[in-house]
């Protein structure tokens, strides 16, 4: 299901079961197919060794037409649990065979990270990512802050897409992922 430009109607004009089914049924059916919640209490982790390890568990899948417009894109949420071996860790994300892009790497121990970022459609087939990640100490300490900005590579927004989360590192389960949120940001595509 595509998300279509919502109509604009005028005064006395008659609404049909079609442009009502179309116009709103539709488009909130739309909106809602396109954003997705996960919460795991335990999260789901790296493996040993240091390769990226892809999270199927939070896999998301993208329908074709969603992301329509150039400035249209993804809001995408999460929160990583950092435990105490001191080691490179680091939390990647994907569309599909993408470009993978990093959105956190650090050698500290016992931080939660949240962070926040948006895939943003430029062209047909290109995208950017740009977001923060919070580093704060368990035990609430001040947070350090850490921009994310970078292309996503060649991305075919008009076919279906996985959006995919890598963690590696070189102990099991030393970085994790558990709360997780992506959420759709719609525009008409206009110029300004």
């Amino acid at each position: 299901m595509t998300w279509a430009i919502p109509q604009n109607w005028t005064a006395e004009e008659d609404v049909g079961v079609t442009d009502m089914h179309t116009r709103v049924r539709d488009q909130l059916l739309s909106v809602q197919a396109n954003i997705k919640g996960f919460g795991f209490s335990a999260g789901e982790g790296n493996d040993a060794g240091g390769a990226d390890t892809q999270l199927t568990s939070y896999d998301v899948a993208i329908l074709g037409g969603t992301v329509v417009n150039p400035g249209n894109g993804l809001l995408v949420e999460g929160t990583l649990s950092v435990s105490t071996p001191s080691e490179a860790k680091t939390c990647k994300i994907q569309i599909d065979s993408a470009t993978l892009v990093t959105l956190y790497t650090a050698t500290a121990a016992s931080h939660i990270v949240p962070f926040r970022v948006i895939l943003r459609r430029r062209t047909s087939t290109t995208g950017s990512i740009t977001g923060i990640t919070w580093v704060g100490a368990a035990a609430g300490g001040a947070p350090t802050n850490y921009l994310v900005n970078s292309a996503l590579g060649t991305v075919a927004w008009a076919g279906a897409q996985t959006l995919k989360i890598f963690l590696s590192g070189t102990t099991a389960d030393s970085i994790k992922l558990t709360d997780y949120n992506v959420s759709l940001i719609q525009g008409d595509g206009a110029a300004v």
